[in-house]
C-alpha cells in the first residue's frame, strides 16, 4: 500500500509517487561529491539508461544496447560502486518503492554476499544515506532533511 498525504488544494488524501531510481541516483550522486572522504573512490554504473530501438522483422534492435554490451557492459551490477581506504568494495542497488531486482541484479548480490563484499538494496533516499553512513563514506554526520 502506498503512503498517502493530504491534498493542500482538496483536503482529500493523495498518493504519494514513488521517487524514481533516476532522482535517488542523482541525490546520492550528489551527496557523495559534496560529502564523501577523499580517501573514498565511488563510480555509478548506469547500466538501466533507456536506448534508442527500432524494429526490425517485428524484433525490439538497440544498436546502443548492443554497441555497449559488445564493449563490455554486463547486466546486474549495482548502482553505485564504491571502494574504501584499504581497498574493499562496497556495493550499493537503488531500487525505487515496489521495484523488483533483475534475475542478474540477484546473482550480483549473491555473488557478493559469497565473496564477502558488502551489498546493499536501498528502496528510498534515506535507506542509501544510512547504509553510506554505516559504511563510514561521510566526512561528517548527514542528515536528510
Amino acid at each position: 500500500m502506498r503512503p498517502r498525504q493530504l491534498n493542500l488544494l482538496t483536503g482529500k488524501p493523495d498518493r504519494i509517487p514513488a521517487v524514481s531510481e533516476f532522482a535517488m541516483q542523482c541525490t546520492i550522486a550528489d551527496a557523495l561529491r559534496r560529502w564523501a572522504k577523499p580517501t573514498w573512490l565511488w563510480q555509478h554504473i548506469p547500466g538501466g539508461e533507456e536506448r534508442p530501438a527500432e524494429f526490425i522483422d517485428g524484433k525490439r534492435v538497440s544498436f546502443a544496447g548492443a554497441r555497449i554490451k559488445r564493449a563490455g557492459f554486463n547486466p546486474g551490477w549495482p548502482d553505485f560502486m564504491l571502494i574504501a581506504p584499504m581497498g574493499k568494495l562496497h556495493c550499493l542497488e537503488l531500487k525505487r518503492r515496489g521495484g523488483q531486482l533483475s534475475t542478474e541484479q540477484a546473482a550480483f548480490g549473491v555473488w557478493c554476499m559469497t565473496n564477502g563484499v558488502p551489498f546493499t538494496i536501498a528502496r528510498s533516499g534515506g535507506e542509501a544515506f544510512d547504509t553510506l553512513t554505516q559504511w563510514g563514506v561521510w566526512r561528517a554526520e548527514v542528515k536528510l532533511q
